[in-house]
């Protein structure tokens, strides 16, 4: 089953659908500029959603943006120019609606805002613990929705290599 499951996402992953992103004047310039420049290289479609602001997200904007031809939408919780809190919720909705993935960065976030990422229902979640968490420079995490684990393990070249081992069944969300 799982096996099928990674093969449907793998197919969906490489098909001809595009990648939603905010204007890019909201995010880090790792995350917003550079991201968006290297999947092109590699043949994505990024589509930039425009704004009216560098404050404010126009969330309705980007839930009208968000389409089945949508493959992913990635978003960040907290915006790092002006600590503007995302309608993460309705994002999730309008995205699975459709049939699209959300990776949320919550570098912002954590550390300042409490948030469940299975509350949420997000696919993906990156996040770091060097800023709010006073962690060191490195530290790093990736939450992966527990269907989505084999498909991402075929990604990560493990194949035969390494060891896929499930989630701690103590460990049921992220909450900080």
């Amino acid at each position: 089953m799982l096996e099928r499951q990674a093969d449907q996402l793998g197919n969906r992953a490489i098909d001809d659908r595009q990648l939603r992103h905010l204007d890019p004047r909201f995010e880090f310039r790792g995350f917003a500029r550079d991201r968006p420049l290297r999947l092109r290289a590699r043949g994505a479609r990024v589509v930039m959603v425009p704004n009216d602001d560098t404050v404010h997200v126009n969330t309705e904007r980007l839930l009208e943006a968000i389409d089945e031809e949508t493959l992913i939408v990635p978003i960040s919780h907290v915006i790092f120019r002006s600590a503007f809190i995302q309608d993460v919720e309705a994002i999730v909705e309008k995205a699975h609606r459709v049939g699209a993935y959300v990776l949320l960065d919550s570098f912002q976030a954590t550390g300042t805002l409490p948030f469940d990422v299975q509350r949420l229902n997000v696919d993906f979640c990156t996040g770091g613990v060097l800023k709010w968490l006073c962690g060191g420079p490195g530290t790093a995490y990736l939450y992966v929705r527990l269907e989505h684990i084999t498909f991402v393990y075929s990604l990560s070249g493990l194949k035969g290599g390494g060891t896929l081992t499930s989630p701690s069944p103590s460990v049921t969300s992220l909450r900080i």
